[in-house]
């Protein structure tokens, strides 16, 4: 399965190309590129929470995963001279709770790297970020899916900028049910708890969602679109649910995510216009020619859940599970003794009228939504 990667990451890659090739396109230079410092990280100044994940530029051709910068030293600091330690949770993934933010003051981050590399971001003043008015949907485009749009507006039009991601969970179901189990000849029902027939799976947003009303006499976002569900997706067979936060954005701050946005969207094409400099507000202390990429940014999330069940959904888009292609085969009872209950899953019972005499049975992803990367585990926000 292919990995996948950040926005960040993604315009760290086409930078690397960008600072270290003159031609637009010279392939070998790509795999000796420099390895760059890779920020993304936020304060929400309502819940004093901290979260900072640090890792290197990798070469664009590469498949692998980008290294994290694990053993940093991470802070936040204020303008007043107080700071706040993160802990590193995993590698590369710095976070703090509780801190107690004061909306007057000014706020920065601060990382020195286990080689004693410097890095801080400019001073910022935090920003109240509005709610979300709602989160509806609509059909898109004569019948091709589902549009997901974000609804907001700021009554003092003071936020004119923002930013949204959004998290994706889904209730699906295994091709085939599996309430029995064999066990050394004999068939046992498997408990409730054990069942894995149900599954939900959740996935985060991976491109990037900026909007601004600074053209529009009032603070107002109307149906912005903030993703789409194509017609045939596992999605929409059974229940949907999307959580859209929100932030607010200081002009600097759009101004770099939607120049993240234009250059992450031109890759793949020699006819796209090539990259240039994305400038965020961290840079090297001792070296500020080294570039930085990233962004440190002081805000509110405020956030929104909506559900789309598939009884909600026009016939045309209400479609039934496709037909399984799992390979379903007959063990009778007097083979049971030497059936592998371990391997193969039971699906169902032959009863030719007089009694059961067999067990319809398949591999076991056919039976368990686990392989289809879901969790049995229902969410606590499930409705």
């Amino acid at each position: 399965m292919p990995k996948s990667r950040s926005p960040i990451l993604l315009i760290a890659l086409l930078l690397v190309i960008s600072y270290s090739c003159l031609e637009p396109y010279p392939p070998p230079t790509i795999d000796g590129g420099t390895s760059y410092l890779v920020v993304d990280g936020f304060l929400d100044n309502k819940t004093g929470s901290a979260n900072v994940k640090l890792s290197r530029t990798i070469p664009l051709s590469s498949t692998d995963i980008a290294p994290a910068e694990a053993s940093a030293i991470v802070k936040i600091e204020r303008n007043d001279g107080a700071s706040f330690t993160l802990s590193e949770r995993g590698a590369g993934n710095y976070e703090a709770k509780n801190i107690l933010v004061d909306p007057s003051k000014k706020y920065r981050l601060y990382i020195k790297t286990n080689t004693d590399e410097e890095f801080q971001s400019d001073f910022l003043s935090s920003k109240a970020t509005p709610s979300i008015d709602s989160v509806t949907w609509k059909v898109y485009n004569n019948l091709e899916g589902v549009s997901v749009l974000v609804h907001t507006h700021d009554a003092t039009n003071a936020t004119r900028y923002y930013f949204w991601s959004y998290e994706e969970t889904y209730e699906f179901d295994a091709d085939y049910f599996s309430g029995l189990k064999v066990s050394e000849g004999t068939v046992n029902a498997i408990p409730q708890a054990d069942q894995t027939y149900t599954c939900w799976r959740t996935l985060p947003s991976q491109q990037i969602l900026v909007g601004s009303s600074s053209r529009l006499s009032t603070d107002v976002i109307a149906n912005f679109p903030v993703t789409v569900i194509p017609k045939g997706s596992q999605k929409l067979f059974k229940k949907y649910s999307i959580l859209v936060r929100q932030r607010a954005l200081s002009i600097e701050a759009y101004t770099f995510w939607e120049n993240l946005k234009k250059t992450s969207e031109g890759l793949g094409s020699l006819f796209d216009p090539q990259p240039g400099k994305v400038v965020g507000n961290i840079y090297n202390v001792k070296n500020p020619s080294i570039p930085v990429l990233g962004y440190f940014d002081v805000s509110e999330v405020k956030e929104k859940r909506l559900f789309i069940a598939s009884s909600d959904l026009p016939d045309a888009l209400r479609l039934s599970k496709p037909s399984s292609s799992c390979y379903v085969d007959t063990v009778f009872i007097a083979d049971l003794p030497r059936f592998d209950g371990n391997t193969n899953s039971i699906v169902g019972s032959v009863d030719l009228g007089s009694g059961i005499i067999g067990y319809l049975y398949a591999q076991p992803y056919c039976s368990d939504c686990r392989y289809s990367q879901g969790t049995t585990q229902k969410p606590s926000f499930w409705e």
